[in-house]
Protein backbone atom coordinates (compact mmCIF):
# COMPACT_ATOMS: atom_id res chain seq x y z
CA UNK A 1 0.00 0.00 0.00
CA UNK A 2 1.48 3.70 -0.77
CA UNK A 3 1.78 6.10 2.14
CA UNK A 4 0.33 9.67 1.88
CA UNK A 5 2.14 12.56 3.90
CA UNK A 6 -0.97 15.26 5.32
CA UNK A 7 -0.59 17.55 2.44
CA UNK A 8 -0.79 14.93 -0.08
CA UNK A 9 -3.66 13.83 1.48
CA UNK A 10 -5.44 17.58 1.10
CA UNK A 11 -4.37 17.54 -3.03
CA UNK A 12 -6.55 14.60 -3.48
CA UNK A 13 -9.32 15.67 -5.82
CA UNK A 14 -10.19 12.21 -7.69
CA UNK A 15 -13.14 9.80 -7.29
CA UNK A 16 -12.26 8.54 -3.36
CA UNK A 17 -13.57 5.34 -2.08
CA UNK A 18 -13.75 4.43 1.36
CA UNK A 19 -13.11 0.15 1.49
CA UNK A 20 -14.75 -0.68 4.86
CA UNK A 21 -18.40 0.81 6.14
CA UNK A 22 -17.99 0.38 9.57
CA UNK A 23 -16.33 2.70 12.41
CA UNK A 24 -13.33 3.08 11.00
CA UNK A 25 -14.87 4.07 7.74
CA UNK A 26 -17.14 6.45 8.99
CA UNK A 27 -13.98 7.97 11.58
CA UNK A 28 -12.00 8.24 8.01
CA UNK A 29 -14.90 10.34 6.27
CA UNK A 30 -15.24 12.35 9.20
CA UNK A 31 -11.09 13.40 8.78
CA UNK A 32 -11.41 13.94 4.97
CA UNK A 33 -14.73 16.04 4.88
CA UNK A 34 -13.04 18.23 7.41
CA UNK A 35 -9.98 18.29 5.07
CA UNK A 36 -12.47 19.36 2.14
CA UNK A 37 -12.36 16.05 0.31
CA UNK A 38 -15.30 14.82 -1.56
CA UNK A 39 -15.67 11.01 -0.73
CA UNK A 40 -18.04 9.39 -3.58
CA UNK A 41 -18.86 6.04 -2.18
CA UNK A 42 -18.07 3.60 1.05
CA UNK A 43 -17.46 0.02 -0.41
CA UNK A 44 -18.25 -3.34 1.92
CA UNK A 45 -17.55 -6.85 1.26
CA UNK A 46 -20.54 -7.72 3.53
CA UNK A 47 -23.64 -7.88 0.40
CA UNK A 48 -26.21 -7.24 3.20
CA UNK A 49 -25.01 -3.71 3.39
CA UNK A 50 -24.65 -3.00 -0.13
CA UNK A 51 -27.18 -0.61 -1.60
CA UNK A 52 -27.35 1.45 1.86
CA UNK A 53 -26.91 4.69 3.10
CA UNK A 54 -23.99 5.24 5.56
CA UNK A 55 -23.61 8.60 6.88
CA UNK A 56 -24.79 10.11 3.77
CA UNK A 57 -22.53 7.86 1.40
CA UNK A 58 -24.00 5.12 -0.20
CA UNK A 59 -22.39 1.38 0.39
CA UNK A 60 -21.42 -0.27 -3.09
CA UNK A 61 -20.50 -3.75 -3.67
CA UNK A 62 -16.99 -5.20 -5.03
CA UNK A 63 -18.37 -5.90 -8.22
CA UNK A 64 -19.71 -2.44 -8.26
CA UNK A 65 -15.85 -0.99 -7.36
CA UNK A 66 -14.50 -3.33 -10.00
CA UNK A 67 -16.06 -1.41 -13.12
CA UNK A 68 -14.36 2.31 -11.49
CA UNK A 69 -11.61 3.39 -13.31
CA UNK A 70 -8.40 1.75 -11.49
CA UNK A 71 -7.03 5.16 -11.06
CA UNK A 72 -9.36 6.03 -8.26
CA UNK A 73 -8.46 6.61 -4.87
CA UNK A 74 -8.71 3.64 -2.42
CA UNK A 75 -8.51 4.26 1.14
CA UNK A 76 -9.12 0.58 3.29
CA UNK A 77 -10.91 1.27 6.41
CA UNK A 78 -11.30 -1.96 8.08
CA UNK A 79 -9.03 -4.31 9.67
CA UNK A 80 -8.63 -6.77 7.02
CA UNK A 81 -6.08 -4.70 5.26
CA UNK A 82 -3.88 -7.96 3.60
CA UNK A 83 -7.24 -9.45 2.29
CA UNK A 84 -8.14 -6.13 1.06
CA UNK A 85 -5.06 -4.98 -0.03
CA UNK A 86 -4.80 -8.28 -2.33
CA UNK A 87 -8.13 -8.32 -3.51
CA UNK A 88 -7.46 -4.61 -4.81
CA UNK A 89 -3.99 -5.43 -6.11
CA UNK A 90 -5.55 -8.30 -8.08
CA UNK A 91 -8.20 -5.80 -9.35
CA UNK A 92 -5.35 -3.54 -10.73
CA UNK A 93 -6.56 -0.60 -8.27
CA UNK A 94 -3.46 1.70 -8.42
CA UNK A 95 -3.63 4.11 -5.46
CA UNK A 96 -4.58 2.51 -2.41
CA UNK A 97 -3.79 3.63 1.01
CA UNK A 98 -4.61 2.76 4.60
CA UNK A 99 -6.23 5.04 6.62
CA UNK A 100 -3.14 5.60 9.58
CA UNK A 101 -2.71 8.91 8.48
CA UNK A 102 -5.84 10.01 9.08
CA UNK A 103 -6.54 8.61 12.04
CA UNK A 104 -3.18 8.40 14.07
CA UNK A 105 -3.78 12.21 15.73
CA UNK A 106 -7.65 11.97 15.52
CA UNK A 107 -9.95 13.68 18.30
CA UNK A 108 -11.64 11.04 19.17
CA UNK A 109 -13.00 12.40 21.93
CA UNK A 110 -14.21 15.86 20.59
CA UNK A 111 -16.59 13.83 17.63
CA UNK A 112 -17.69 11.54 19.92
CA UNK A 113 -19.45 13.84 21.79
CA UNK A 114 -20.86 15.31 18.49
CA UNK A 115 -22.12 12.33 16.47
CA UNK A 116 -22.02 9.55 18.89
CA UNK A 117 -24.87 8.13 17.62
CA UNK A 118 -23.33 6.97 14.79
CA UNK A 119 -21.14 4.73 16.32
CA UNK A 120 -23.13 0.93 17.09
CA UNK A 121 -21.31 -2.39 17.21
CA UNK A 122 -23.54 -5.12 14.70
CA UNK A 123 -25.72 -7.09 17.51
CA UNK A 124 -25.68 -4.41 20.12
CA UNK A 125 -28.13 -1.25 20.71
CA UNK A 126 -27.30 1.81 22.43
CA UNK A 127 -24.13 4.06 21.85
CA UNK A 128 -21.04 2.11 21.57
CA UNK A 129 -18.59 2.67 24.63
CA UNK A 130 -15.72 5.29 24.04
CA UNK A 131 -13.35 3.26 25.65
CA UNK A 132 -14.09 0.28 23.42
CA UNK A 133 -14.11 2.83 20.35
CA UNK A 134 -10.67 4.04 21.26
CA UNK A 135 -9.86 0.00 21.38
CA UNK A 136 -10.93 -0.84 18.29
CA UNK A 137 -9.22 2.62 16.46
CA UNK A 138 -6.32 1.40 18.46
CA UNK A 139 -6.13 -2.16 16.99
CA UNK A 140 -6.87 -0.69 13.32
CA UNK A 141 -3.68 1.32 13.61
CA UNK A 142 -1.69 -1.43 15.04
CA UNK A 143 -2.73 -3.32 11.78
CA UNK A 144 -1.23 -0.97 9.85
CA UNK A 145 1.85 -1.61 10.72
CA UNK A 146 1.70 -5.37 10.50
CA UNK A 147 3.76 -5.71 7.00
CA UNK A 148 6.37 -3.53 8.30
CA UNK A 149 6.48 -6.04 11.67
CA UNK A 150 6.82 -8.75 9.47
CA UNK A 151 9.85 -7.40 7.42
CA UNK A 152 11.69 -6.52 10.11
CA UNK A 153 10.81 -9.71 12.20
CA UNK A 154 9.48 -7.58 15.25
CA UNK A 155 6.79 -9.23 17.42
CA UNK A 156 4.94 -5.72 18.18
CA UNK A 157 1.18 -7.75 18.66
CA UNK A 158 -1.58 -5.89 19.89
CA UNK A 159 -3.40 -8.38 21.79
CA UNK A 160 -3.72 -11.83 23.93
CA UNK A 161 -6.15 -13.91 25.01
CA UNK A 162 -5.44 -14.77 28.34
CA UNK A 163 -8.20 -17.75 29.41
CA UNK A 164 -7.87 -18.34 32.92
CA UNK A 165 -10.30 -20.33 33.50
CA UNK A 166 -13.30 -22.85 31.47
CA UNK A 167 -16.06 -22.20 33.37
CA UNK A 168 -18.58 -19.56 33.04
CA UNK A 169 -21.67 -18.13 34.68
CA UNK A 170 -23.66 -18.51 32.21
CA UNK A 171 -24.77 -21.76 30.21
CA UNK A 172 -24.71 -19.83 25.97
CA UNK A 173 -25.41 -22.42 23.74
CA UNK A 174 -23.47 -20.66 21.01
CA UNK A 175 -20.61 -19.55 23.00
CA UNK A 176 -17.76 -18.57 20.62
CA UNK A 177 -15.42 -19.64 22.73
CA UNK A 178 -17.28 -23.43 23.22
CA UNK A 179 -17.56 -23.54 26.94
CA UNK A 180 -20.97 -25.31 26.52
CA UNK A 181 -18.70 -28.55 25.83
CA UNK A 182 -16.85 -28.70 28.63
CA UNK A 183 -17.47 -31.46 30.83
CA UNK A 184 -15.14 -30.54 34.04
CA UNK A 185 -14.31 -27.09 33.77
CA UNK A 186 -11.16 -25.93 35.90
CA UNK A 187 -9.58 -22.74 36.09
CA UNK A 188 -5.88 -22.70 34.78
CA UNK A 189 -3.56 -22.91 37.33
CA UNK A 190 -2.24 -19.78 38.23
CA UNK A 191 2.08 -20.76 38.59
CA UNK A 192 1.92 -22.44 35.32
CA UNK A 193 -0.06 -19.32 33.55
CA UNK A 194 2.72 -16.73 35.21
CA UNK A 195 5.37 -19.00 34.04
CA UNK A 196 3.58 -19.02 30.42
CA UNK A 197 3.19 -15.42 30.44
CA UNK A 198 6.58 -14.36 31.42
CA UNK A 199 8.63 -16.92 28.96
CA UNK A 200 5.70 -15.00 26.37
CA UNK A 201 7.00 -12.07 27.13
CA UNK A 202 9.91 -12.09 27.01
CA UNK A 203 10.21 -13.67 24.03
CA UNK A 204 8.26 -10.53 22.35
CA UNK A 205 8.69 -6.82 21.61
CA UNK A 206 5.67 -5.31 22.77
CA UNK A 207 2.20 -6.05 23.53
CA UNK A 208 -0.34 -3.43 24.05
CA UNK A 209 -4.22 -5.39 25.79
CA UNK A 210 -3.54 -8.77 28.14
CA UNK A 211 -7.07 -9.34 27.39
CA UNK A 212 -8.20 -11.49 30.76
CA UNK A 213 -11.34 -13.60 29.49
CA UNK A 214 -13.00 -17.25 30.72
CA UNK A 215 -15.44 -18.70 30.55
CA UNK A 216 -16.15 -15.64 33.46
CA UNK A 217 -12.92 -14.25 34.57
CA UNK A 218 -14.90 -13.35 37.60
CA UNK A 219 -15.10 -17.94 38.29
CA UNK A 220 -11.32 -17.51 39.06
CA UNK A 221 -10.82 -17.05 42.64
CA UNK A 222 -7.33 -15.86 41.84
CA UNK A 223 -8.24 -13.60 39.67
CA UNK A 224 -7.17 -11.04 41.90
CA UNK A 225 -3.31 -12.53 41.97
CA UNK A 226 -3.50 -12.96 38.01
CA UNK A 227 -4.41 -9.37 37.83
CA UNK A 228 -1.97 -8.12 40.02
CA UNK A 229 0.95 -10.33 38.24
CA UNK A 230 -0.65 -8.76 34.58
CA UNK A 231 0.55 -5.43 36.41
CA UNK A 232 4.16 -5.30 36.37
CA UNK A 233 4.20 -5.20 32.15
CA UNK A 234 3.85 -2.32 30.44
CA UNK A 235 0.54 -3.34 28.96
CA UNK A 236 -3.23 -2.38 29.45
CA UNK A 237 -5.39 -5.26 30.79
CA UNK A 238 -8.95 -5.90 29.97
CA UNK A 239 -11.47 -7.57 32.08
CA UNK A 240 -14.02 -8.93 30.16
CA UNK A 241 -17.24 -10.39 32.30
CA UNK A 242 -21.35 -10.95 30.96
CA UNK A 243 -22.22 -9.52 34.72
CA UNK A 244 -23.72 -11.94 36.04
CA UNK A 245 -21.15 -12.18 39.23
CA UNK A 246 -20.52 -8.79 41.46
CA UNK A 247 -17.00 -8.88 42.38
CA UNK A 248 -16.10 -8.67 45.74
CA UNK A 249 -12.85 -8.14 48.30
CA UNK A 250 -9.61 -8.80 46.62
CA UNK A 251 -11.20 -9.43 43.27
CA UNK A 252 -12.93 -5.76 43.12
CA UNK A 253 -9.98 -4.02 44.39
CA UNK A 254 -7.72 -5.17 41.92
CA UNK A 255 -9.64 -3.40 38.99
CA UNK A 256 -9.60 0.09 40.41
CA UNK A 257 -6.07 -0.07 38.90
CA UNK A 258 -5.30 2.68 36.00
CA UNK A 259 -4.24 0.15 33.88
CA UNK A 260 -7.51 -1.81 33.77
CA UNK A 261 -10.45 -1.95 31.92
CA UNK A 262 -13.79 -4.12 32.70
CA UNK A 263 -15.64 -5.06 29.34
CA UNK A 264 -19.20 -6.17 30.42
CA UNK A 265 -21.29 -7.75 27.16
CA UNK A 266 -25.00 -7.13 28.51
CA UNK A 267 -27.34 -9.49 27.28
CA UNK A 268 -30.33 -8.23 29.07
CA UNK A 269 -31.25 -11.98 30.10
CA UNK A 270 -30.50 -14.26 32.99
CA UNK A 271 -26.60 -14.12 31.33
CA UNK A 272 -26.59 -10.82 32.75
CA UNK A 273 -28.47 -11.02 35.43
CA UNK A 274 -26.52 -9.04 37.87
CA UNK A 275 -25.60 -5.87 35.31
CA UNK A 276 -27.10 -2.98 36.83
CA UNK A 277 -25.54 -3.48 40.38
CA UNK A 278 -22.30 -4.21 39.03
CA UNK A 279 -22.52 -0.79 36.46
CA UNK A 280 -23.25 1.03 39.73
CA UNK A 281 -20.75 -0.55 41.95
CA UNK A 282 -17.88 0.14 39.22
CA UNK A 283 -19.31 3.48 39.27
CA UNK A 284 -19.29 3.78 42.50
CA UNK A 285 -15.85 2.41 43.24
CA UNK A 286 -13.95 4.53 40.11
CA UNK A 287 -13.75 0.85 38.17
CA UNK A 288 -13.15 1.96 34.47
CA UNK A 289 -15.52 0.38 32.38
CA UNK A 290 -17.52 -0.05 29.34
CA UNK A 291 -20.82 -1.88 29.09
CA UNK A 292 -22.82 -2.77 25.19
CA UNK A 293 -26.12 -3.92 25.42
CA UNK A 294 -25.73 -6.88 22.68
CA UNK A 295 -28.60 -8.39 21.52
CA UNK A 296 -27.41 -10.77 18.65
CA UNK A 297 -24.08 -12.45 17.49
CA UNK A 298 -22.94 -14.41 14.56
CA UNK A 299 -23.89 -17.92 14.22
CA UNK A 300 -20.05 -19.86 15.11
CA UNK A 301 -20.30 -20.99 18.57
CA UNK A 302 -20.62 -24.02 17.14
CA UNK A 303 -18.38 -27.88 17.09
CA UNK A 304 -18.80 -29.32 13.37
CA UNK A 305 -17.94 -32.14 11.80
CA UNK A 306 -15.16 -32.28 9.28
CA UNK A 307 -15.87 -29.79 6.25
CA UNK A 308 -14.17 -30.99 3.23
CA UNK A 309 -12.70 -27.47 2.36
CA UNK A 310 -10.09 -26.98 -0.55
CA UNK A 311 -6.78 -24.68 0.50
CA UNK A 312 -8.37 -21.73 -1.16
CA UNK A 313 -11.54 -21.87 0.59
CA UNK A 314 -9.25 -22.49 4.37
CA UNK A 315 -7.37 -18.90 3.55
CA UNK A 316 -10.24 -17.14 2.48
CA UNK A 317 -12.71 -18.41 5.72
CA UNK A 318 -9.17 -17.62 7.96
CA UNK A 319 -8.22 -14.22 6.86
CA UNK A 320 -12.15 -12.87 6.45
CA UNK A 321 -12.16 -14.16 10.05
CA UNK A 322 -12.63 -11.45 12.78
CA UNK A 323 -11.23 -13.87 15.23
CA UNK A 324 -8.12 -14.97 13.12
CA UNK A 325 -5.82 -12.07 15.22
CA UNK A 326 -7.01 -12.77 18.81
CA UNK A 327 -3.90 -15.01 19.87
CA UNK A 328 -5.13 -16.99 22.88
CA UNK A 329 -3.39 -18.13 25.75
CA UNK A 330 -4.52 -21.19 27.51
CA UNK A 331 -3.32 -23.26 29.86
CA UNK A 332 0.41 -22.50 28.70
CA UNK A 333 0.15 -23.17 24.61
CA UNK A 334 -0.44 -20.01 22.88
CA UNK A 335 -2.97 -20.61 19.77
CA UNK A 336 -3.80 -18.20 16.91
CA UNK A 337 -8.04 -17.95 18.00
CA UNK A 338 -9.85 -18.61 20.84
CA UNK A 339 -12.10 -21.34 18.67
CA UNK A 340 -8.42 -23.20 18.03
CA UNK A 341 -7.74 -22.94 21.62
CA UNK A 342 -10.90 -24.39 23.04
CA UNK A 343 -11.38 -26.94 20.28
CA UNK A 344 -8.01 -28.46 20.53
CA UNK A 345 -8.46 -28.22 24.45
CA UNK A 346 -11.58 -29.84 23.99
CA UNK A 347 -9.88 -32.51 21.32
CA UNK A 348 -12.74 -31.82 18.96
CA UNK A 349 -10.34 -31.14 16.17
CA UNK A 350 -6.60 -32.68 15.31
CA UNK A 351 -3.83 -31.36 17.36
CA UNK A 352 -1.94 -29.61 14.97
CA UNK A 353 1.63 -28.67 16.38
CA UNK A 354 2.32 -25.66 14.13
CA UNK A 355 -1.08 -24.45 14.94
CA UNK A 356 0.41 -23.88 18.71
CA UNK A 357 3.49 -22.76 20.56
CA UNK A 358 4.45 -24.71 23.97
CA UNK A 359 5.37 -21.83 26.29
CA UNK A 360 6.20 -24.52 28.58
CA UNK A 361 8.57 -26.24 26.90
CA UNK A 362 11.67 -26.22 28.42
CA UNK A 363 13.63 -28.09 26.01
CA UNK A 364 13.50 -24.75 24.07
CA UNK A 365 15.41 -21.80 23.86
CA UNK A 366 13.65 -18.14 23.76
CA UNK A 367 14.63 -17.69 20.49
CA UNK A 368 13.12 -21.00 19.30
CA UNK A 369 10.19 -19.98 20.53
CA UNK A 370 9.92 -16.64 19.44
CA UNK A 371 10.41 -17.77 15.91
CA UNK A 372 7.39 -20.15 16.90
CA UNK A 373 5.56 -17.40 17.72
CA UNK A 374 6.13 -15.41 14.75
CA UNK A 375 5.66 -18.35 12.55
CA UNK A 376 1.88 -18.71 14.21
CA UNK A 377 0.88 -14.59 14.49
CA UNK A 378 2.35 -13.72 10.83
CA UNK A 379 2.73 -16.93 8.63
CA UNK A 380 -0.42 -18.70 9.29
CA UNK A 381 -2.72 -18.88 6.05
CA UNK A 382 -5.47 -21.25 7.76
CA UNK A 383 -5.81 -23.45 10.74
CA UNK A 384 -6.74 -27.30 11.80
CA UNK A 385 -9.88 -26.02 13.63
CA UNK A 386 -10.88 -23.79 10.37
CA UNK A 387 -12.48 -27.66 8.53
CA UNK A 388 -14.61 -27.65 11.76
CA UNK A 389 -15.84 -23.83 12.04
CA UNK A 390 -18.42 -22.43 10.93
CA UNK A 391 -16.68 -19.50 10.12
CA UNK A 392 -16.81 -15.83 11.47
CA UNK A 393 -16.45 -12.92 8.48
CA UNK A 394 -19.33 -10.50 6.71
CA UNK A 395 -21.34 -13.50 5.44
CA UNK A 396 -22.03 -15.51 8.66
CA UNK A 397 -25.46 -15.25 9.86
CA UNK A 398 -26.40 -13.47 13.13
CA UNK A 399 -28.31 -15.37 15.61
CA UNK A 400 -30.31 -14.31 19.34
CA UNK A 401 -27.17 -13.65 21.47
CA UNK A 402 -26.59 -15.57 25.22
CA UNK A 403 -29.73 -17.78 24.61
CA UNK A 404 -29.75 -20.59 27.50
CA UNK A 405 -29.56 -23.70 27.89
CA UNK A 406 -30.29 -26.10 30.42
CA UNK A 407 -28.44 -29.20 28.72
CA UNK A 408 -24.95 -28.68 29.36
CA UNK A 409 -22.55 -30.24 27.92
CA UNK A 410 -23.37 -30.55 24.38
CA UNK A 411 -22.02 -33.41 22.99
CA UNK A 412 -19.34 -33.28 20.54
CA UNK A 413 -17.05 -35.95 18.98
CA UNK A 414 -13.66 -36.53 19.88
CA UNK A 415 -10.92 -36.76 17.98
CA UNK A 416 -9.16 -39.92 18.28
Amino acid sequence: MKQLNIKEISSISDKTILYGAGMIGRLSLEFLKRNNINVNYFCDSDERLTGNIIDGLKVISKEELKKLDKKINVFISNKYLNTVGKYLKDNKFENVYDCSLLLENFDLEDFYKKKRNIFQLQGSEGDFPILKLQRELDFYLEMCKKENYVSSKKLHLKTIDVQITERCSAKCLNCSNLMQYYEKPINSDSDQLFSSIDTFMNAIDKLDEFRVIGGDAFMHKELHKIINFLKKFDTKIIVYTNAKIVPKNQALECLKHPKVIVDITNYGNEASLKHDEVVALFRNEGVAFSTTRTTKWQDCGRILPFIERKEDELKDLFHNCCNSDLISLLHGRLYRCPYSANATNLKAVPEEKSDYVDLLDKDKSLSEIRESIFNLCYQKDYLAACSYCNGRDYSTKWIPAAEQTKKRPLVYKKIK
